[in-house]
C-alpha cells in the first residue's frame, strides 16, 4: 500500500520508545492506524507505535489477516510485520529490521532484538517428487510468554512455544519449546541456566564433567598403561575374563588406540617398533592377521574371514589395521582373504551363509570385517572400492518395520540385531559415508530396546551393549534430528554415569564387577566420545578416538 503521509520526527523511526513523549508523531499515528484499519483486519491500540518505514502487509480483510498491537508497544524502522495473524501485547516491542511473519503471538513484556526473525510458518519439503516451491505451507504459529527477552540476530522457527521470563541469547537458533525462566542460547539453542535458581542446564553440567574427566585421562594415560605389563614383544590384559596375564595381540592394539586418542605411544614402545611388530604378523598369502599366541595348523581363507581355530583373525582386520594407521602405517600386503571374494560368492554369502535370523551380531560382524578389509584394500593397495553390490543387497533386505537387520529372537529380544546394526554400519556405512536407509526407524527400534533394558541402569550393562545403542543413534543423528531431545536426555544421564566408573590410573572395567582392563578402557572412552557428539560437547574431552571407534567418514565416496 502507498504511504500518503509525513514523519514529523525520523528519530522516533529509530528510537521509537521517543515517540510516546512528542505529541506531533503520536498525532501522525492516527493517521498510519487509520489507513492500515483501510486495508486489513487490525486492532491496534491508540497507544502504540508503528514506524512509517515498517513494512506490514496481512492479506486483504477477506484473507482474514489480523493484526493486534497492544498498548505502549511499538514496531521500528524497517522491519517486516506480514503473515495470517500477528498479535503484539502490552508494552512489547520489534526492533529494527526484525522479520514476523506467519502466526505469531506475543503476551506482555516482549523484547525483539534487531534482527531477529520470528518465522511463523514453514514451507512443506517432504515430497521429494514434487519441486519445493510447489509445496504446501504450514501455520503451526509461534507462541511467546509475558516478560521474554529475544537477542538479536535470532532465529525463531515455526511450532515453537516460548514460555514466560525467558532469555533467548543473540544469534541463537530456536528449534524446540523453551520453558518458563529459561536462559538459552546457541545453534540450536540450549538451556544455559534457570533464571532462578542460577542451575547450569544440562550440557553445560557435562561440558565441566567432560573438560574435568578429560584432563584426568590425559594426565593418567601413560601411568594406566604401565599397569598392564607393556614390554617389547606383547601386551597383556585381565578383567576376570582372561586368565592374568594372558597376551593377546587386541590388547596392544587397544593400548596404542588409548595413547593415541592424546597423541602419544604406549611406554616402553617406539613407532617405527610397533609398525614393525604389527606389520609382520600378517600372513602374505591371504593378507589376514592370525594371532601369535594361538597355536594354529592352517589359514582358512574362506568367506568367513577366520583362520580354522583363531576367530580373532577377522577382527584383527580392525584392531591391527587402525593401530598401523594410527601410528601412521597400514598393512603391507592387501587382504587377499577379500579382495579375492567374487561377486557371486558375495551374495551367496549375503544370502545363505550369514546368520540373521538367530545371531544378526555374527552377520553384522563379518560385514564389518569384509567392508574394512575393503577400506584397506582400497586406501593402501590400489584395490577397487566395490562396495555397491553389499550396500544394493542391505537396502534391499532391511527390515522395514524396525531399520535393522535381522529379526528379534525370544531368548535376547532385540540384542543381535542391534549389535549387528552397530557392527554393520560402523564399517560400511560410518566408514564409507553411506546413508543409512531408515534413520527414524531405527532410532525407533533402538530406543525401545534401551526401554526393554531399563535404560542400562543395571549391573547388566557391559561396553558392548552400550556401545552398539550410542554408535547407531550417534550415526542416525547424523541424518535426522527425529527424537533428538529424548536421546539427548537418556544420553546425558547415562554419561554422567559413565564417567563416574573410572577407576584412576586404572581406566575402565568392562562390565560391572570386572577388573578395570585395556579392551575396557578404550570401548568406554569410545563410548563417552561418541555420547559426548550426540550432545555437540566432544570438544570438551580433549581426546578423540583415531582407530577403530573414530567419528569421522575415513574413505567417502563422493
Amino acid at each position: 500500500m502507498e504511504k500518503k503521509y509525513i514523519v514529523a520526527d525520523e528519530e522516533c523511526e529509530w528510537l521509537p520508545w521517543k515517540a510516546f513523549n512528542n505529541p506531533t508523531v503520536m498525532k501522525d499515528q492516527g493517521k498510519i492506524r487509520e489507513e492500515l484499519a483501510t486495508n486489513f483486519n487490525v486492532d491496534i491500540h491508540p497507544e502504540s507505535f508503528i514506524a512509517f518505514q515498517a513494512r506490514i502487509y496481512l492479506g486483504s480483510k477477506d484473507e482474514k489477516g489480523y493484526l493486534k498491537i497492544g498498548r505502549n508497544s511499538f514496531i521500528a524502522a524497517n522491519s517486516i510485520i506480514r503473515g495470517s495473524s500477528i498479535v503484539l501485547g502490552e508494552y512489547s516491542t520489534v526492533n529494527s529490521f526484525c522479520s514476523v511473519f506467519g502466526k505469531v503471538e506475543m503476551g506482555d513484556g516482549v523484547r525483539i532484538g534487531s534482527f531477529t526473525t520470528l518465522a511463523g510458518a514453514n514451507h512443506g519439503h517432504q515430497s521429494t517428487e514434487i519441486p519445493i516451491y510447489k509445496q504446501n505451507h504450514t501455520h503451526e504459529g509461534i507462541l511467546i510468554g509475558n516478560d521474554v527477552w529475544i537477542g538479536s540476530n535470532c532465529s525463531i522457527v515455526d511450532g515453537v512455544k516460548i514460555g514466560d521470563h525467558v532469555v533467548i541469547g543473540a544469534g541463537s537458533v530456536v528449534t524446540k519449546d523453551v520453558d518458563d525462566y529459561s536462559f538459552v542460547a546457541g545453534n540450536p539453542a540450549k538451556l544455559i541456566k534457570d533464571r532462578r535458581t542460577g542451575t547450569q542446564g544440562i550440557h553445560n553440567g557435562i561440558e565441566h564433567a567432560l573438560e574435568v574427566f578429560g584432563e584426568n585421562f590425559g594426565n593418567q594415560c601413560q601411568s594406566l598403561l604401565r599397569k598392564y605389563q607393556l614390554n617389547d614383544t606383547v601386551c597383556s590384559d585381565f578383567d576376570g575374563r582372561y586368565p592374568e596375564g594372558v597376551k593377546r595381540v587386541r590388547f596392544l592394539c587397544d593400548a596404542i588406540e588409548i595413547s593415541s586418542m592424546v597423541d602419544e605411544l604406549p611406554p616402553n614402545w617406539t613407532r617405527s617398533s610397533l609398525i614393525n611388530y604389527l606389520q609382520n604378523l600378517q600372513d602374505q598369502e591371504t593378507g589376514l592377521t592370525p594371532d601369535p599366541n594361538i597355536p594354529i595348523d592352517k589359514l582358512d581363507t574362506d568367506t568367513i574371514l577366520r583362520t580354522s581355530n583363531d576367530s580373532y583373525c577377522g577382527y584383527h582386520l580392525l584392531s591391527v589395521g587402525y593401530a598401523l594407521e594410527v601410528l601412521g602405517s597400514h598393512f603391507k600386503f592387501p587382504i587377499n582373504a577379500v579382495s579375492e571374494i567374487s561377486e557371486a560368492t558375495l551374495l551367496e554369502q549375503l544370502n545363505n551363509k550369514l546368520p540373521w535370523n538367530d545371531s544378526a551380531w555374527k552377520a553384522g560382524s563379518w560385514i564389518d570385517h569384509y567392508s574394512t578389509g575393503v577400506y584397506h584394500n582400497y586406501m593402501y593397495h590400489q584395490k577397487p572400492r566395490r562396495i555397491e553390490i553389499l550396500v544394493g543387497w542391505l537396502h534391499e533386505n532391511i527390515d522395514t518395520s524396525s531399520g535393522l537387520w535381522g529379526k528379534s529372537t525370544r531368548k535376547e529380544g532385540w540384542l543381535q540385531p542391534v549389535n549387528g546394526f552397530y557392527r554393520l554400519t560402523r564399517g560400511l556405512h560410518a566408514q564409507f559415508g553411506v546413508k543409512l536407509p531408515l534413520p527414524e526407524t531405527t532410532i525407533d527400534t533402538v530406543l525401545s530396546y534401551i526401554r526393554q533394558n531399563n535404560y542400562f541402569v543395571t549391573q547388566n550393562i557391559n561396553a558392548c551393549n552400550l556401545l552398539d545403542v550410542a554408535h547407531p543413534l550417534w550415526l542416525c543423528g547424523k541424518q535426522t534430528d527425529y527424537r533428538r531431545e529424548e536421546i539427548e536426555k537418556i544420553f546425558s544421564e547415562l554419561l554422567l554415569r559413565i564417567i563416574k566408573t573410572w577407576h584412576n590410573n586404572r581406566g575402565f572395567s568392562f562390565a560391572p564387577g570386572l577388573q578395570p582392563s585395556l579392551q575396557g578402557t578404550e570401548m568406554w572412552l569410545s563410548i563417552i566420545y561418541i555420547i559426548a557428539s550426540c550432545l555437540g560437547a566432544e570438544k570438551s574431552l580433549r581426546y578423540e578416538p583415531k582407530g577403530v571407534h573414530r567419528t569421522n567418514v575415513a574413505a567417502p565416496l563422493s
